[in-house]
């Protein structure tokens, strides 16, 4: 994400490092609480739902699905 902003990407008052514990725990409580895998359906979930939106941009229509 920082190469992003580096980039001019994204938006350069996103908090990276909270983004970055964000969705490694999105990772963990679903692998370890709820032991379910991380798929790709998971881990686009997580992109257009959190990820993406938290740094002020749409879900990439080519990842859909």
């Amino acid at each position: 994400m920082q190469r992003a902003i580096d980039r001019g990407e994204i938006r350069p008052d996103c908090d990276v490092e909270t983004l970055a514990l964000v969705s490694a725990a999105m990772v963990a409580h679903r692998t370890l609480l709820l032991r379910k895998p991380v798929d790709r359906a998971f881990l686009i979930s997580v992109l257009d739902g959190v990820l993406l939106p938290a740094v002020g941009l749409a879900p990439h229509p080519a990842l859909a699905g």
